[in-house]
């Protein structure tokens, strides 16, 4: 038993120790800059993901990705026909409108070909997409379609109802309108439609055996699949419009009144927060915050775990949706009274900051002292190279995270070198800073001075007469 509860302590401390180690998320070091500027005339204005790429689609009709490890930008499909800009992405496939009349395709990204080119079925609005099924919207018809087969699985006449969302589940497929809500079973072809008493506001959050969305009557509501009944309602100030979304334990939501709440699932209220200006899109879900985009050109970002609350400002204009992918935002943007359109990620800083004494003025042949302070770092080991004007190496030395990170250069010459740092970290597999120094030969500066003001005399020092009396 003695040995059990030791291993257990010993999982404990070291389980803790790697905690510690982790850099948040979101820290107050953040940044918005642009990785990629497009030289497209036309502006893009949507963004999608496929694995840990980005996706979008130009006006000249090409599907193309970009990689922002390697920040390369690539054509992986070109189509024959003008396509709508606007597209429909379920994981590897991307479904997209001919420009100039009803047809559209199926682009499998994968395998960087078309599956299908549907032409007897024509949509006004893909509702979602899941188990080679799609559920799409043609005036008042709602139409689920097997996109392999090309068969018309189901038809569901609306009754002047607006639909909000559609979620796979299983065998089953639900789709909420502001009427009523629609399980089709697939397996034994059976459509079950059930009134809601609690009318829809909003596109719903499925999440086990219950949605949840805003009502009419400026209500959050929990609705049981199983029973049919509502399981509890919450009163807003105003109604909810946007669907609700879920984050860890939390369902995460903002109405219209320019704020954010976090509640649990039996209904209590875990923290709310105001937002201070109002909400330009639905909150961004990210792995440990919450991000939201204000009109008056902020971002926030919210975390319900530690409820701290970060902003950056990013004076630049948002032309696409965001995009999360591997801890950073990314998105299409421009500055104002500007054309070009930039790939921009917002994120951590990863950084080594470098502070020289003396700070300004840095002579030859006297003591110059570095000290460097790794931002958002973990366990980082920096190899330090002061490269001449010839690129030789004239000072070199290797620290690791546990080691002092401070270290004197004495410049034999003047000049201009160059300080590499090569950093290797647990949370960063390869980075590189080079910063110019400046190195000033003080006894040549003060002679050419000296010389200077000489030569500038209006008269001759030592031929000058003098004048008193």
């Amino acid at each position: 038993m003695k040995t059990i509860c030791v291993v257990l302590i010993i999982l404990g401390l070291l389980c803790s120790c790697q905690k510690s180690s982790l850099v948040p998320e979101i820290t107050p070091n953040l940044a918005a800059k642009p990785v990629h500027i497009l030289k497209e005339k036309r502006r893009i204005s949507q963004l999608g993901q496929f694995k840990t790429d980005l996706i979008f689609v130009t006006p000249k009709n090409e599907i193309q990705r970009f990689n922002p490890r390697t920040q390369t930008l690539d054509t992986i499909f070109q189509f024959g026909q003008p396509v709508e800009q606007q597209f429909f992405l379920d994981r590897h496939l991307l479904i997209i409108k001919n420009k100039k009349g009803p047809e559209w395709s199926i682009l499998d990204l994968e395998s960087q070909n078309i599956l299908k080119t549907v032409e007897g079925f024509p949509m006004d609005q893909i509702i979602g997409s899941g188990n080679q099924l799609i559920c799409f919207q043609k005036n008042s018809r709602l139409i689920i379609l097997d996109h392999q087969g090309l068969n018309l699985i189901h038809e569901i006449p609306l009754e002047a109802e607006k639909v909000f969302s559609c979620e796979f589940k299983g065998p089953e497929i639900l789709i909420l309108t502001s009427k009523k809500l629609y399980i089709y079973n697939r397996k034994r072809n059976h459509l079950n439609s059930h009134s809601l008493q609690n009318l829809p506001a909003s596109g719903f959050l499925l999440w086990d055996e219950h949605i949840y969305y805003g009502s009419i009557n400026r209500e959050l509501i929990k609705f049981a699949l199983k029973t049919r009944k509502v399981k509890w309602r919450i009163k807003l100030a105003i109604t909810l419009k946007v669907k609700p979304q879920q984050m860890g334990k939390f369902i995460v939501f903002s109405p219209e009144d320019n704020n954010i709440f976090f509640f649990n699932r039996n209904g209590t209220l875990h923290w709310w927060e105001k937002l201070d200006a109002t909400r330009m899109l639905p909150p961004i879900i990210m792995r440990e915050n919450v991000a939201v985009f204000l009109l008056n050109g902020n971002l926030k970002f919210f975390n319900p775990k530690t409820r701290k609350v970060q902003e950056l400002n990013l004076k630049t204009s948002l032309d696409s949706n965001p995009v999360y992918l591997e801890d950073y935002l990314y998105y299409l943007s421009h500055k104002k009274n500007k054309k070009v359109q930039k790939i921009s990620r917002v994120g951590n800083i990863y950084h080594v900051k470098v502070k020289t004494n003396p700070k300004h003025v840095k002579p030859m042949g006297q003591f110059i002292q570095f000290n460097l302070k790794p931002i958002n770092l973990v366990n980082p080991i920096l190899e330090v190279k002061i490269l001449d004007q010839a690129d030789l190496a004239v000072f070199q030395k290797t620290f690791k995270h546990d080691d002092i990170l401070s270290f004197i250069w004495i410049p034999k010459a003047a000049g201009i070198y160059k300080l590499v740092l090569e950093i290797k970290a647990k949370n960063k597999k390869q980075m590189t800073i080079n910063q110019s120094i400046k190195i000033t030969d003080i006894g040549t500066m003060i002679r050419s001075s000296q010389q200077q003001n000489i030569s500038e005399c209006p008269f001759d020092l030592f031929n000058a007469k003098s004048t008193s009396k």
